[in-house]
């Protein structure tokens, strides 16, 4: 299944570091700072409610637009055998179910589309029935946190409840341990692996706490600063001062995904870990990787 390209998210966040300047405060200073979200308020995690009058402005725009059919087809081609199996009852993996859902809401938020509504409603509550107890998949963790933020509050109560539940579940001691001290979540550096599961991990947790915080206790201003923490080591140490993934820039559309929404959200949020120096070229980087030939990475 495709999937929404880091440098589209990364684009609007690194855009500000070459504007912005530097922070007089520290990624610690601006999580103690930072209004907690109040309970019930959605969408909040990368836009407000006010702002989707905007947004369905630049839906409408050629450009816009050529985006809204792209994920139409998504989800009414690969995706129509998922929904079909939604609603049959059929079981489905919890990432195909999000994943649609997700898309389905897009085109909701940006069209106002009714069926869409009802289609990302029907995913998720088939993911509800078939899947609310087991763990996560979390690379998909953005679409989740997002699916529950845009349809908050039309979601069944039960659907919302669970997805809320799911979310705040993970937010415990367990995951910090598992931070620390598996090499596996601290990628190429600690691990000698090309995949950083730390940026998966680390990403993902940032879009949730996002998404459930002021709703669950469990998503505290001590966890967030956790998931910042461990958000810096993943740009102090995944990304060199010219760019370059040290995972290969394959994972930017892949397993950094989760990361790029982070990063954005928590900007969204006034914690500016965009300004961190090694995000300040990675753009370039990322585009010189693309020219055919030019490849390091093979990919």
């Amino acid at each position: 299944m495709r999937q929404t390209p880091l440098t589209v998210v990364l684009a609007l966040a690194v855009g500000a570091v070459w504007t912005a300047g530097a922070q007089a405060t520290t990624l610690a200073e601006q999580v103690v700072a930072m209004p907690m979200p109040e309970a019930g308020v959605h969408p909040r995690v990368l836009f407000t409610a006010d702002e989707l009058p905007k947004i369905r402005a630049r839906a409408a725009t050629v450009n816009g637009q050529a985006t809204v059919v792209g994920v139409q087809w998504e989800c009414d081609q690969p995706g129509k055998a998922t929904l079909e199996g939604a609603r049959a009852s059929t079981e489905t993996k919890p990432e195909q179910l999000v994943d649609y859902a997700f898309k389905q809401a897009l085109v909701w938020l940006a069209t106002e589309d009714a069926q869409r509504l009802q289609n990302a409603k029907d995913l998720l509550s088939a993911w509800a029935k078939q899947h609310a107890q087991k763990p996560f998949y979390n690379r998909h963790a953005y679409q989740f946190a997002l699916a529950y933020d845009w349809l908050y509050n039309e979601l069944p109560e039960e659907v919302r409840d669970g997805m809320r539940e799911h979310m705040a579940a993970q937010m415990n001691e367990n995951t910090l341990d598992g931070w620390e001290h598996l090499g596996y979540y601290m990628g190429p550096v600690a691990a000698g692996r090309p995949c950083d599961w730390g940026a998966i991990e680390s990403g993902g947790f940032a879009m949730m706490w996002m998404a459930i915080a002021g709703d669950d206790p469990r998503a505290s201003r001590e966890f967030l600063g956790k998931i910042v923490d461990f958000m810096k080591y993943i740009a102090d140490y995944g990304l060199s001062a010219e760019g370059q993934l040290l995972a290969g820039n394959g994972y930017a559309g892949g397993d950094f995904i989760n990361y790029g929404y982070g990063v954005r959200a928590l900007q969204q949020h006034g914690v500016m870990l965009v300004d961190h120096p090694n995000f300040r070229e990675f753009a370039i980087w990322l585009a010189h990787e693309s020219i055919p030939g030019e490849y390091m990475f093979d990919n």
